[in-house]
């Protein structure tokens, strides 16, 4: 098991905050297919069938952060390869100039987040902030993710 250290506790926390869209402490299976979705990123097996495992243990409760933790520290599903990693950021950098700006992160992301939680989502994955997120902080944020 991984031990995080307090940043990446508050990243983790950022970005499950970001996925729990009824804003109720819980993640279900739907809430994180949506969010994926609109980044152009599809719930990996591995995941689902832990949600769905946790769903069938729980009910539609979802999952809390704690569990969330849990799971990505076990590391249950496996990273995208380079190639999917790279036409999944290129097709957020609408501009090709192989950075992603807050403005190509709200047009990937639609309307169904908000623009406080935009902000929040970028300041977690640009590392440097720079105001821009590189191929390199995308990857990390993914393999942090799934």
């Amino acid at each position: 098991m991984h031990i995080f250290t307090k940043s990446q506790v508050e990243e983790l926390q950022h970005l499950f905050t970001l996925f729990d869209i009824d804003g109720d402490g819980r993640v279900t299976v739907s809430e994180l297919s949506q969010r994926l979705s609109a980044i152009g990123e599809d719930l990996s097996p591995e995941l689902e069938d832990v949600l769905t495992a946790i769903q069938h243990t729980k009910g539609d409760q979802g999952l809390e952060f704690t569990e969330f933790l849990n799971i990505v520290s076990e590391g249950t599903s496996t990273a995208s390869s380079d190639d999917d990693l790279h036409e999944e950021f290129s097709s957020i950098d609408a501009d090709g100039d192989g950075f992603i700006t807050p403005n190509e992160l709200r047009r990937a992301l639609g309307s169904t987040v908000s623009t406080p939680q935009i902000k929040q989502l970028f300041n977690c994955v640009d590392s440097d902030g720079d105001g821009r997120i590189t191929f390199s902080d995308y990857v990390h944020t993914v393999s942090v993710m799934f």
